[in-house]
C-alpha cells in the first residue's frame, strides 16, 4: 500500500526517501539507547525512526493514531525486536504494558492542543529511571502561522518548552537544538530537543483547574481560528475549482491541437525519413567524392614532385646554357681579336709589299737587269767601282726570279 503525501509526515520505504534532518534526529537519539533498553517511539509515523532506534535496544515499540500509517510501517519497516501498534499514548494498553526505559517523541508535541495531559499520561509507561526525549519547532527561529504550518497547533520558544516540561512532571537534564549541520547543545537551531527525566516530586493526581480552564479556552480560540481558516480555504477551493474547469477546457482544446500536431508530426516524420534517406545517399556520395579527392590530391602531389624535379633539371640546363653563352661570348671576343690581328697582319703585309715595291722600283730605276743599259752599268761601276760586275752579275738572275715572284703574289692579292 502507498500513503498519500500531505506534508504532515515523512513517507518512504527506505532511509534514502526520508529527509536528512529527520533521519539525523533519530540517529542522535539512538546514541542514548543503552544495551537491553526497551524503547517507546510515540508518533512513530511510517516506522523508519523505530528501525533506527533498534540498534542496541532489546525492544522498540512504535505507536501512532493512524491505522493506515501503522499498516504501512508493518509492511515496510518491521524488523526483529521492532513492533508497531495503532494506539494513543493516553490509552490504558500502554499503562498495562511493560515499562519503557526510553520514550522518544519527535514531531508530535506541536500537533497537540493539550500537550501537558499527553506528556503526563506517559508517566505510567515509563520505568523509574526512564528518560524522555522530545522535539518541537523553535518559535524563536521558525515563526508559526496556520498558512505555513496548517498541521501545527503552535511552536515553542526555549522558555516555553521549559515551562511545558516542568508542568508535565519532568525535569530537563539537557537542552539541544538541531539545524542542517546536526544536533548541538545550544538553543539556536530551528528544532529544540529536550532530554528529560521524571520529576519524583510531581503528583499525577493534582488537577490545576485554572490551568485546565485556560487550556479549554485556548482550544476554543484554536477551533474558531481554524474554522475561519477552513472557510477561507473553502473559498479558495471554489476559486481553484473554477480555475481547474477553465484549465480542463483549455486542456481539451490543447488536446485537439495536439491531435492536429500529431498528424503534422506524422507527416513530418515521413518527410524526415525520406530526408534521412537522401542524406544517407548524399553522405555516401560525399564519401566517394572524398576518396576521389584523396586520389586527386595524391596524383597532384606526385605531379608536383615530378614538376619539382623537372624544375631542378631545367635550372641545371639554364645554368649550362648560361655557361655555354659565356663560353660563346669568350669565343666571339677571341674571334674578334683574331680578326683584328689578321686585319693588322694583312695591313702590315700590304705595307711590307708596298714598301718592297717601292724599294724594287727604286732599285730597278737604279739598275734594271731585265733591261740593262750602259748607263745603269756605269752607275753600278761608279757606285761599286770595279767590284760591281763581279758582285752583281752573279746573283742577277736570282734577283730577277724573286722579282717575278713578288709581281705574281701582288697580282693574286689584287684579284681577291
Amino acid at each position: 500500500m502507498m500513503l498519500q503525501k500531505t506534508g504532515e509526515r515523512q513517507i518512504g520505504t527506505t532511509l534514502d526517501d526520508i529527509r536528512v534532518d529527520h533521519r539525523a534526529r533519530y540517529e542522535w537519539a539512538a546514541g542514548l539507547v543503552r544495551g537491553g533498553d526497551c524503547v517507546l517511539d510515540v508518533g512513530c509515523g511510517v516506522g523508519y525512526g523505530a528501525t533506527i532506534l533498534a540498534g542496541n535496544a532489546r525492544r522498540v515499540h512504535g505507536i501512532d493514531l493512524d491505522e493506515e500509517t501503522i499498516a504501512f510501517a508493518e509492511q515496510y519497516w518491521s524488523r526483529d525486536r521492532v513492533t508497531f501498534e495503532a494506539a494513543d499514548a493516553c490509552s490504558l494498553s500502554l499503562r498495562n504494558s511493560a515499562k519503557f526505559d526510553l520514550v522518544v517523541i519527535f514531531e508530535v508535541i506541536e500537533h497537540l492542543v493539550m500537550p501537558e495531559l499527553y506528556l503526563r499520561s506517559l508517566h505510567g509507561a515509563m520505568s523509574d529511571n526512564a528518560s524522555l526525549v522530545l522535539s518541537v519547532p523553535n518559535e524563536a527561529v521558525v515563526r508559526h502561522t496556520i498558512e505555513l504550518n496548517p498541521f501545527h497547533i503552535r511552536h515553542y520558544t526555549p522558555d516555553e518548552l521549559r515551562t511545558l516540561i516542568a508542568s508535565s512532571g519532568y525535569i530537563i537534564e539537557e537542552l539541544f537544538s538541531q539545524n542542517q549541520d546536526g544536533v548541538f547543545q545550544d538553543e539556536t537551531g530551528w528544532t529544540l530537543i529536550a532530554k528529560c527525566r521524571r520529576d519524583p516530586s510531581f503528583d499525577d493526581f493534582v488537577i490545576d483547574a485554572e490551568g485546565w480552564n485556560a487550556a479549554f479556552q485556548k482550544v476554543s480560540r484554536e477551533v474558531i481560528g481554524r474554522g475561519n481558516v477552513i472557510r477561507k480555504l473553502q473559498k479558495e477551493g471554489r476559486q481553484a475549482a473554477e480555475r481547474i474547469n477553465a484549465q480542463d477546457e483549455e486542456i481539451r482544446r490543447a488536446r485537439i491541437r495536439e491531435d492536429a500536431s500529431q498528424s503534422v508530426i506524422h507527416r513530418t516524420s515521413v518527410d524526415l525519413h525520406h530526408t534521412r534517406s537522401e542524406v544517407s545517399k548524399a553522405q555516401s556520395t560525399i564519401i566517394h567524392l572524398r576518396e576521389v579527392q584523396m586520389e586527386t590530391e595524391r596524383a597532384l602531389s606526385e605531379a608536383a614532385a615530378v614538376l619539382s624535379m623537372q624544375n631542378l633539371e631545367l635550372q641545371g640546363q639554364k645554368a649550362q646554357l648560361a655557361t655555354a653563352a659565356l663560353t660563346i661570348e669568350k669565343l666571339e671576343l677571341q674571334s674578334q681579336k683574331a680578326q683584328l690581328a689578321a686585319a693588322a697582319l694583312k695591313k702590315a703585309q700590304l705595307k711590307a709589299i708596298k714598301d718592297g715595291e717601292k724599294k724594287l722600283k727604286a732599285q730597278l730605276k737604279f739598275f734594271n737587269p731585265k733591261r740593262p743599259t750602259i748607263v745603269s752599268l756605269g752607275r753600278l761601276c761608279v757606285r761599286y767601282r770595279f767590284f760591281v760586275p763581279i758582285v752583281v752579275m752573279a746573283p742577277l738572275n736570282s734577283f730577277y726570279a724573286v722579282y717575278k715572284k713578288v709581281l705574281k703574289t701582288r697580282s693574286s692579292q689584287s684579284a681577291r
